[in-house]
């Protein structure tokens, strides 16, 4: 279920970062990278995942939490960097395009690609662990 709500929101992201490029010319590139980069975010997190068996022979894993907090910080200092821009925009009056554009609409949209490509590649990575390691247990009791 957490596969097929993270894939959704993945499609509906870049659907609608294809339609902010004719507000954001950048935004569908920056969205593509975003998810790039958290895909190989999302790799070096199953690497630094911690994976234990009980006695039971049942799999366990722990998440990197330094990693999913530098991810975490980095999306919250993407908002606050768009909402101060956006004060700044409005107050000096200055900018050439909307304030749509001037509160960095493209860059945002990659922050939050970043964290679905993350989620994406890392729930996708630990259920392909986990079915293998069922089917391993299962075919060692035959």
């Amino acid at each position: 279920m957490n596969m097929v709500a993270i894939g959704l929101s993945t499609a509906l992201l870049l659907l609608g970062a294809a339609v902010t490029t004719i507000w954001a010319p950048r935004a569908f590139p920056y969205t593509l990278l975003g998810l790039a980069l958290g895909a190989l975010l999302g790799l070096a997190g199953l690497w630094l995942t911690r994976w234990e068996r009980d006695v039971d022979d049942l799999l366990h894993f722990t998440p990197n939490r330094w990693l999913v907090l530098v991810i975490l910080l980095a999306v919250g200092a993407r908002i606050t960097y768009s909402f101060w821009r956006a004060w700044q925009s409005w107050h000096s009056g200055v900018g050439g395009g909307s304030s749509f554009v001037d509160t960095g609409a493209a860059q945002s949209l990659a922050a939050g690609a970043l964290v679905l490509g993350y989620y994406l590649t890392y729930w996708f990575g630990v259920r392909r662990r986990l079915h293998h390691h069922r089917r391993v247990r299962l075919g060692a009791r035959f």
